[in-house]
């Protein structure tokens, strides 16, 4: 029998899938139910200077307090970046969050935690960042 290498993500994903199946096992201690998704986004760093950086990225699940970003950027604790969000039924939000972790993962990709700090309606698409946002 061959030994295979996991990943951390998917230790984690077979953990919580084996406790899952163990009624005895501890649950998470997260504050917020997380919600998988794999949408492809594209997001505003936000700079001061007012050179805000649009790149894509990946999300791999939401809370009512943050979101899971796959992305091939770095994102340092702190920084702050806009997330917009367009609904199915309609409208859509500007998400201002708030990097809380970042951390390497294999073949360069960034995770990345971030917190929702703020939002603004965006019912038709063409909201603006307010100003308050950009530091």
């Amino acid at each position: 029998m061959s030994m295979v290498s996991l990943t951390p993500e998917q230790t984690h994903t077979l953990v919580a899938v084996l406790g899952e199946l163990d009624p005895l096992a501890p649950r998470e201690n997260r504050r917020t139910q997380r919600h998988k998704v794999a949408l492809d986004l594209w997001i505003r760093k936000l700079s001061p200077t007012g050179r805000h950086a649009v790149f894509k990225v990946m999300a791999a699940n939401l809370s009512k307090r943050g979101v899971a970003l796959f992305s091939r950027r770095k994102m340092s604790v702190g920084e702050r970046f806009v997330l917009p969000l367009r609904f199915d039924d309609g409208g859509g939000r500007l998400m201002l969050c708030q990097v809380r972790n970042s951390r390497e993962l294999a073949g360069g990709h960034q995770k990345i935690g971030g917190q929702f700090i703020a939002w603004v309606n965006d019912d038709d698409g063409l909201a603006k960042i307010p100003d308050e946002w950009v530091r």
